[in-house]
């Protein structure tokens, strides 16, 4: 049970996106060009697409658009180099 929960963790601590750096944004039930509006809106610029249906990838500080984003139900995750989806 504890190695369980020190994967979890780990897995949670590896997805955690940066203060400042490139992100996915996944919209969860709502429209993709809103989840961008609102980064963009924040200060991020679009990276490309995600690796994910209707996720994007951009790049800014987190602290300029993550209450905007958690209250539209967008999910943010860091987004590492390898897999991060084709560019805009």
């Amino acid at each position: 049970m504890q190695i369980a929960g020190i994967l979890l963790v780990f897995a949670m601590l590896a997805f955690y996106p940066p203060a400042t750096g490139r992100m996915i944004l996944i919209p969860l039930g709502g429209d993709p060009a809103e989840a961008l509006s609102f980064a963009v809106g924040g200060g991020a610029s679009l990276v490309g697409r995600g690796p994910f249906a209707g996720s994007v990838v951009v790049d800014g500080h987190r602290g300029d658009f993550v209450n905007t984003l958690y209250r539209h139900h967008i999910l943010m995750l860091a987004a590492p180099a390898a897999g991060c989806g084709a560019t805009a």
